[in-house]
C-alpha cells in the first residue's frame, strides 16, 4: 500500500510538471531572418478564449511604432485541439465541421494588440503574432 501511494505521488508530480501553462500562456520565438535584414519576431499566445461581451489586450514588447507605421504586424490563429493545426490569417476561422469564430483586430498600438470576437464566445482559440520591421 505504502508503495503504491509513493508511486502515485511521483505520478502527479510528473503530469503536474509536463502539463501546460495556463490560458494566455504565451512564447516568444527568436528572431529569424526574412527577406533583406529585417527580423520576423513572433509572439504565441495559447488556450486564449475571447469572451464576445468584451476585448482582449495582447501585450507584445516587441510593437513599436515604427513597426505600427511602417512595418507589418501578421495575426493568424488556430484552434488549440492538437489536430486541427491549420493557421489562419484574423478574422475567419473555419472548423472541418463547417462551423466559424470571427477575431477582428480593434486597436493595434505600441506594445499592445486588441482582439474582439464577433459572434458568440470563442472556444480555446492559439495566437500568433508576427512583427516584421520592413
Amino acid at each position: 500500500m505504502r508503495n503504491t501511494i509513493l508511486l502515485l505521488i511521483v505520478v502527479a508530480g510528473v503530469c503536474t510538471s509536463c502539463a501546460k501553462r495556463g490560458p494566455g500562456f504565451f512564447s516568444i520565438a527568436p528572431a529569424s531572418p526574412s527577406a533583406g535584414n529585417d527580423a520576423v519576431i513572433k509572439y504565441y499566445f495559447n488556450n486564449v478564449i475571447i469572451d464576445s461581451n468584451r476585448t482582449d489586450t495582447f501585450h507584445l514588447r516587441g510593437l513599436s511604432q515604427g513597426i505600427v507605421d511602417s512595418g507589418t504586424l501578421a495575426i493568424t490563429f488556430r484552434s488549440s485541439i492538437p489536430w486541427l493545426n491549420t493557421w489562419f490569417p484574423l478574422s475567419l476561422y473555419t472548423f472541418p465541421d463547417g462551423s466559424t469564430v470571427t477575431v477582428i483586430s480593434v486597436s493595434e498600438q505600441p506594445g499592445m494588440v486588441v482582439l474582439k470576437d464577433i459572434g458568440p464566445t470563442t472556444p480555446e482559440m492559439n495566437y500568433c503574432f508576427s512583427l516584421s520591421t520592413h
